[in-house]
């Protein structure tokens, strides 16, 4: 009997504390052993009949059988609703960050179109502000262009998070030529020297048609924040093993302005809308990162000359190649 009433002590003190339902349980569990000692007591002294002990009997049995099904199964369904809640609350989160991303940044393009918008109704007036007046246009071509990105990237991450993309196997230098091919378009102002190098004619993974906003958005971002009259891109192709596994490595090594080794983790993050961590690169590398993610592979940055990030930088990329051999 001291037993049962020792651990019915320490169950309720252990289920004050959690107050959760396999504690209960115990609780409840250790209350009809005590129950029961206590029934086997009286009988054992003849202050109960027979009937009455054998009633106690069963009744504890089948208590014991009610609380046993609870004891297997109460834990699972308790994980179960404890899963739930996460899901939840991640879908939850996931959703306000979206939210609080789309209206920052959003906003910042429309703050960014009136200002320019104010100052096109100004210089109209004047004849010889015609220069201005063609740069403000091109300021409202960005912003408009930054938007679209901005659609896209943001429905392209809520996809990937969704699953609604599978992997089915693709060529990649025929993707990784479509985006210099597309990015040499776009900006063709620029002076681009953009070279690809394979060591193979061709290369097969498991991706999908993701791969090729991976490529246009690491393109995009060494021209943008490159000040040199000549920017230059060199696209490594290789296949590489590591732990007896096969990648596919590709190299973007530019002469950019690079980036320091205290923001080498952080360009890949967007924690929230008012993260400034990533200098710029926004959204764009935390979308290359989760669909990189999805392919099962990953993704980093390196200084292209080691020990000076002034230099330019060198982005990897490794993802698994398939097991068997594709011709």
């Amino acid at each position: 009997m001291f037993f049962f009433v020792g651990c019915l002590i320490i169950s309720i003190m252990e289920f004050s504390k959690k107050k959760d339902i396999s504690s209960l349980t115990i609780v409840l569990l250790f209350m009809g052993g005590f129950l029961f000692t206590i029934g086997n007591i009286l009988e054992k002294f003849e202050l109960i009949d027979i009937k009455a002990a054998d009633d106690v009997s069963e009744t504890f049995k089948i208590f014991c059988a009610v609380m046993g099904f609870f004891w297997i199964f109460i834990p699972k369904m308790e994980e179960k609703i404890k899963e739930s809640e996460a899901n939840y609350r991640n879908a939850y989160e996931r959703l306000n960050f979206y939210k609080d991303l789309f209206a920052h940044d959003m906003n910042n393009i429309l703050q960014s179109m009136l200002s320019s918008f104010e100052l096109f109704k100004l210089y109209q007036k004047e004849p010889n502000k015609k220069n201005e007046l063609d740069e403000l246009i091109n300021i409202f071509k960005d912003q408009i262009d930054r938007a679209t990105v901005l659609i896209h990237n943001v429905q392209t991450l809520s996809n990937i998070e969704n699953g609604k993309f599978t992997l089915h196997e693709l060529e990649v230098l025929q993707i990784l030529n479509d985006a210099v091919s597309n990015v040499k378009n776009n900006f063709s102002d620029k002076n681009l020297k953009i070279k690809v190098i394979p060591n193979e004619p061709r290369y097969f993974i498991l991706a999908n048609e993701l791969l090729l906003d991976v490529f246009e958005n690491l393109l995009i971002n060494a021209i943008k924040h490159n000040l040199n009259p000549e920017i230059e891109i060199t696209i490594h192709v290789d296949k590489i093993k590591e732990k007896n596994n096969d990648f596919l490595q590709l190299q973007f090594i530019d002469n950019a302005r690079g980036i320091s080794d205290a923001r080498k983790n952080e360009i890949f993050k967007r924690t929230s809308a008012h993260d400034k961590s990533v200098g710029g690169m926004g959204l764009g590398l935390s979308l290359v990162k989760k669909i990189i993610d999805s392919y099962h592979g990953k993704i980093f940055v390196k200084n292209r000359i080691e020990g000076n990030h002034e230099k330019g930088s060198n982005f990897i990329i490794q993802i698994p190649l398939p097991s068997h051999k594709i011709s």
